[in-house]
């Protein structure tokens, strides 16, 4: 069953013919959509939006659409959804603002219902939006970082990879990598879990968990921390870890500052605590 008859697609689109189009979607504009691509009933897809291979829309989902911007001014821009990607329904995405610019999420990501993903937003691979979740424009989220319910992350901000932010939390500075962060945007723990399952090695883990200690559980200034990660330092994680916080974006690092706990406040001897 590729295209139901209810379908409409524009003759400048590329559907690839093992794709499938179901009952009332609408395909706007110059669309390439992938191979084995499921697009659901009332899916709306417009302008220079690419579905990759093997992605799933559920009911609902708008990609594409103009910026929420006031400085959109009509220049083409694009909108870019990488393979196996699951968006569940009514999720939106929005193209690029200034021109040649795109709005990107990586591949085997799962965006769930109703979250939303701001212009020139760049998701990385295998990343998770759970219900609700909102990014605002200019947005970078790492691999596999886990945004939970009704989340929103502040325009311009950067969320690491293997990032855990909780429900409902208002994020408006950046998040460093492996780092958990709670409902007010305080930096409260270390995604343990997370590594794990990354397949991190016990020497990695240990050293995030140190960074963790020496930024939010005694007070330090940042680029005090910095320049002590620097010549101390032994592993890609902590190394990854280092570069985030050496280029914070324009609205700095998060939690920074914000309340701490001792390290002997802290469960199970000093670890900072996780959660699945």
């Amino acid at each position: 069953m590729p295209v139901h008859p209810t379908a409409v697609i524009d003759p400048r689109a590329e559907v690839d013919p093992s794709a499938e189009i179901g009952p009332y979607a609408v395909i706007d504009g110059p669309v390439r959509i992938g191979a084995a691509a499921v697009i659901g009933p009332h899916v709306h897809l417009l302008g220079r939006t690419s579905i990759g291979p093997g992605c799933r829309l559920h009911a609902g989902v708008i990609v594409g659409d103009l910026p929420q911007d006031r400085a959109y001014k009509g220049s083409p821009t694009e909108c870019h959804i990488g393979a196996e990607t699951i968006l569940r329904e009514y999720v939106t995405i929005h193209r690029g603002t200034a021109e040649g610019t795109a709005t990107v999420v990586g591949e085997r990501c799962f965006v769930m219902a109703h979250a939303h993903v701001g212009h020139n937003c760049r998701v990385g691979d295998d990343v998770m939006l759970v219900n609700g979740s909102l990014l605002g424009g200019y947005v970078e989220v790492g691999r596999r970082a886990v945004i939970s319910g009704n989340a929103a992350v502040h325009q311009f901000v950067r969320v690491g990879e293997l990032a855990m932010i909780a429900g409902l939390a208002k994020i408006v500075q950046d998040v460093p990598p492996c780092m958990m962060v709670d409902g007010p945007g305080w930096c409260v723990g270390v995604n343990t879990i997370g590594m794990r399952r990354a397949g991190m090695d016990p020497a990695e883990r240990r050293e995030v968990k140190a960074m963790f200690r020496r930024l939010y559980c005694v007070p330090t200034s940042l680029s005090a921390a910095v320049q002590e990660f620097e010549s101390t330092v032994q592993t890609n994680a902590g190394r990854t870890i280092l570069h985030f916080l050496k280029h914070p974006s324009r609205r700095g690092i998060g939690a920074h500052g914000g309340p701490r706990k001792g390290a002997s406040d802290l469960p199970d001897g000093g670890e900072p605590t996780t959660v699945e």
